[in-house]
């Protein structure tokens, strides 16, 4: 009995532990673009301190996506799936993050112009996909699965990556350009300035709900990270550069939640911890 106990009392401490790391510690995903000619990119992962490319790890290439993008937005589902969007481009894929397999692609319409700037999925499992026309922009709905894509708003604000925050609020920046973040509301009107920034070296974002923060990564193709605190749907801190990811060329950023199987192996040892002592 008393092993037993030792046993509950060491997972009870490695599941404190684990939640411990996964809220100090926000975790992403990223395209390392910077490969030899005709080989795909590579997806990696690394912490918000990233050190310099210390704590970079790579976990699968990703054949299906262009191989020399000029940079990507991505965003990823309660699912699992990861979407992507190289940039300069209208079409989005799904990726599994566990081995860079394309598990289809879906496209909006567009002239020759305009491309796709920010990627969203909401808790439901709807795609947002905002698009650059150069001046402006347009915000789209996609229905991945149906491919059925329906504008929901047009505006001559111009706006880049697109994410929701931890209130369901679909947040847009233009931090590049206007140093403005955005609310863009899903039901067709203009979006809403809620705070200035200043002009910052960056065209991605995503929001982290590990430390209620979002996230950004300087220009198409950059190497260096920023954050700023959210709070009540707005700017609640100033901007920060965070570390430098590391050597080549990253597309893209997703914040990665609190990995499930974790939570999972967590309640699966307590419960044979629990059923040994009966």
């Amino acid at each position: 009995m008393r092993a037993v106990s030792i046993v509950a009392s060491v997972a009870v401490l490695v599941c404190a532990g684990i939640a411990q790391v996964s809220e100090a510690t926000p975790m992403f995903y990223s395209l390392d673009s910077e490969q030899p000619p005709g080989h795909p990119m590579k997806l990696v992962t690394f912490p918000s301190n990233p050190g310099d490319g210390l704590n970079v790890i790579v976990i699968a290439d990703v054949p299906a996506l262009p191989s020399d993008p000029v940079g990507a937005n991505m965003d990823l589902s309660n699912d699992g799936r990861l979407f992507v969007a190289p940039q300069r481009s209208n079409v989005i894929y799904a990726i599994d993050p566990n081995t860079g397999v394309a598990m289809g692609s879906a496209s909006i319409t567009g002239d020759s112009n305009d491309h796709i700037s920010g990627v969203a999925v909401s808790n439901g499992g709807m795609l947002y996909i905002n698009q650059d026309l150069n001046p402006g922009s347009r915000l789209w709905s996609v229905n991945f699965d149906t491919k059925q894509a329906t504008v929901l708003m047009t505006t001559s604000t111009k706006v880049d990556d697109i994410d929701f925050d931890g209130q369901g609020n679909l947040i847009g920046e233009d931090l590049n350009d206007s140093g403005n973040m955005y609310r863009l509301p899903l039901d067709g009107s203009q979006p809403i300035a809620i705070g200035n920034l200043g002009i910052q070296p960056v065209t991605v974002l995503t929001y982290s709900a590990e430390d209620d923060s979002f996230y950004f990564k300087a220009g198409a193709t950059g190497q260096t990270l920023y954050r700023v605190a959210w709070s009540n749907g707005q700017p609640g801190g100033p901007f920060e550069q965070i570390d430098t990811i590391g050597p080549g060329h990253y597309a893209g950023l997703a914040a990665i939640p609190e990995p499930a199987t974790l939570s999972l192996l967590c309640l699966g040892g307590l419960a044979v911890v629990h059923r040994s002592k009966k």
